[in-house]
């Protein structure tokens, strides 16, 4: 299969044990591969590197949201998509893929409309969480299809799509958004992860989530699952 015109962008720190798994998940069919990470103190970077050389190092800056949207900026294929380091897509779903960002382009003048209907630029795709690495053991069953916007298409010349919120970041700013199981992301949040690891994660969403809500920004969901709760 020839690389598609995609960006692979992440966000990672510290996550040595999982990175290679999910930039090999989709690096055969992808252009580039953009690295953010937040200032690893394991071997992420030295990982990272050996896929690529677009590999940033900057500190947290308090937002899941903004971190998510510095990292799509960064992109400079025509389609991105966004994954944690504990995430996968299957190679049986690269077929899928190619047909997702075979979108039609709009004109110069009518950049956001094909033959007088608005094109999409971003495709939610559905998240299954897995206790195994053998996919044999799901958890969190009740969430699926679990919506999560990755694939969207880069607006290199003036980016419109930005994540807003803390923690559980939204999209906001696509012009089109639509639902599609053709691709799915397989998530593998707590494996490889020690005790200590699931209970710094799960003090710092909660403690993001709080500063929401102090400022007025709405949440639905808890800030941790329950299976964080260690």
């Amino acid at each position: 299969m020839d690389k598609l015109p995609l960006t692979l962008a992440m966000f990672v720190r510290n996550e040595e044990r999982n990175i290679r798994d999910a930039i090999e998940s989709v690096y055969p069919i992808v252009r580039e591969v953009v690295i953010v990470d937040g200032m690893s103190e394991d071997g992420t970077v030295e990982i990272a590197r050996k896929y690529t050389d677009r590999v940033y190092q900057i500190p947290f800056p308090g937002s899941f949201g903004m971190l998510r949207t510095i990292t799509a900026h960064l992109a400079s294929s025509h389609w991105i998509l966004l994954l944690d380091a504990d995430e996968r897509i299957l190679s049986s779903d690269w077929d899928s893929l190619v047909s997702l960002i075979d979108q039609p382009m709009g004109t110069s003048e009518h950049p956001d409309k094909e033959d007088g209907e608005i094109i999409i630029d971003s495709w939610a795709l559905p998240r299954k969480r897995w206790l195994d690495s053998w996919m044999t053991r799901q958890v969190d069953i009740e969430s699926y299809p679990d919506w999560q916007v990755r694939l969207f298409r880069n607006h290199i010349y003036c980016p419109k799509i930005k994540f807003v919120r803390r923690v559980h970041e939204t999209v906001y700013g696509a012009i089109r958004t639509e639902q599609t199981k053709a691709v799915t992301i397989h998530h593998f949040q707590n494996q490889n992860k020690t005790s200590e690891q699931l209970r710094e994660r799960a003090l710092l969403y909660r403690r993001l989530y709080e500063l929401d809500l102090a400022d007025g920004v709405e949440h639905t969901e808890p800030p941790v699952v329950a299976e964080d709760d260690v």
